[in-house]
């Protein structure tokens, strides 16, 4: 199996312009664009959304090559599998830049620790009542 990051130049709002698929099948990585997706919508700039989708393809390649399968369930995910995958990275010449960056994209994965409001709705959308300077405590 050989994984690839594609770029759509238009995709919907809500959705990340990079995606990660199989490049024999065209077929997604679920759980990565999932991942790109949530991300998107909290408004990062693409060039960020990229990073984290090459990232996430090495460790994807690196997970393949050790476990068979591109399925990764969250409680696989755990504090010796990514140190695992840290020293994997490190033994690599030269050594990947990434290797933080991908143990910190993994560490956020799990998908329940996302309940705050974007970024860019909280600045956009909350509207904060004006006070006068006389109404502001001192």
């Amino acid at each position: 199996m050989t994984f690839q990051v594609v770029h759509q130049p238009h995709p919907t709002p809500a959705q990340s312009p990079y995606r990660v698929a199989q490049q024999e099948t065209g077929r997604e990585v679920i759980w990565v664009n999932r991942f790109l997706d949530r991300e998107c919508v909290r408004c990062l700039a693409e060039t960020t959304l990229r990073g984290y989708a090459l990232d996430l393809l090495h460790f994807l390649r690196w997970w393949v090559s050790v476990h068979q399968t591109d399925t990764v369930i969250e409680e696989a995910i755990t504090e010796s599998t990514l140190l695992e995958y840290v020293r994997y990275q490190a033994g690599q010449s030269p050594r990947p830049a990434a290797a933080t960056r991908a143990y910190t994209h993994l560490s956020r994965w799990r998908p329940a620790r996302s309940r705050h409001y974007p970024r860019c709705f909280r600045a956009h959308h909350i509207k904060r009542a004006s006070r006068s300077p006389a109404a502001r405590p001192r």
